[in-house]
Order: C-alpha cells, then structure tokens, then sequence
C-alpha cells in the first residue's frame, strides 16, 4: 500500500486546515493578520483622511462653484434649504463613518465566502479519504494532516511559537 493511496484523507487535512485559517484572517483582529496590517498600514493612515478631504471637496464644490455658477445662493429659499440639507447631512452622519471599517468589510466577506467553498471542498474529499483508506485511517490521516498543517498557518502567518516540552 503506498501513501498516495491515502492522498484525499491528507488533502481534506490541509483543505480544514486552510479554510480555519481563512476564517481567522476573515474574523480577527490579531496584529499578525493580514487585514489587521491593511487597516494599519493603508486605512488609519491614508484612506480615513483622503475619504473626508474628498466629501469636504465634493461640500464646497456644490456649496461654492455651482451656487454662484446658476445663482442659487440669491433663490428666495435657499437659506431655509441649505439649512435642512445641513441637518440632513449631519443626521447621516456622513463624516462619522469609519470608511476603514466599511472597506474592509470586503475581504472579510470574501475571507468569508471562501471559508465556506474550501469547507465543502474539504467534505467532498474526506469522503473521498474514507472511502479510499477506510474510516478509521482516513479520520486518523485527515485528523493528523490538520493538525500538521495549522501548525504550520499558526507558525508562518500568525506568529505562533511552538513548546518542545
């Protein structure tokens, strides 16, 4: 019996393995995760002023250029209107919003999404595994490889240290 008889069991291993690992970079905020660097490195120090400079542009450009360009500031109302966009804007909150936050809530959704895709591939092939090795040596070497394999994630990617006692 060779090893490679044995390969789907040791590929779900690493399969559960990586789906863990994707879900912690997805649902973490270790300074080791990746997202956890994006939003320390890019968001709290570039983006978070960049998005408020632009909406303050985005304020005086409809505020200055286009009230003078068609006379709105000299419409009868106008006061009473920009007073009421002003609450309303203020009500939203726009320039509360921790633009960070939102943005990355794109990779963790997709973290997310693709947790789940490995997590049924990784179904599909230990079922393969048992059906091939048998139900004990197939739990046994999906089992082993797991752990083997997020010995290595928690080694290389998260920092973790490991006790030789």
């Amino acid at each position: 019996i060779t090893m490679w008889q044995h390969k789907w069991a040791l590929w779900s291993g690493c399969l559960g393995a990586t789906a863990s690992c994707v879900g912690k970079i997805a649902f973490t905020d270790n300074p080791m995760s990746p997202l956890y660097a994006l939003k320390e490195n890019v968001c709290d120090v570039h983006l978070q002023s960049e998005v408020d400079a632009m909406l303050l542009d985005i304020v005086y450009w409809i505020l200055g250029d286009l009230m003078i360009k068609y006379d709105i500031n000299l419409m009868p109302y106008w006061r009473t209107i920009r007073l009421k966009m002003e609450d309303i804007v203020l009500q939203l909150g726009i320039f509360e919003v921790d633009w960070c936050q939102a943005l990355l809530l794109i990779p963790r959704i997709g973290c997310f999404v693709l947790m789940l895709i490995v997590n049924a591939y990784m179904i599909g092939s230990f079922l393969k595994g048992m059906k091939d090795s048998g139900s004990v040596v197939g739990t046994a070497l999906s089992s082993g490889a797991n752990f083997v394999f997020s010995a290595l994630y928690g080694y290389t990617l998260w920092g973790e240290r490991f006790s030789h006692t």
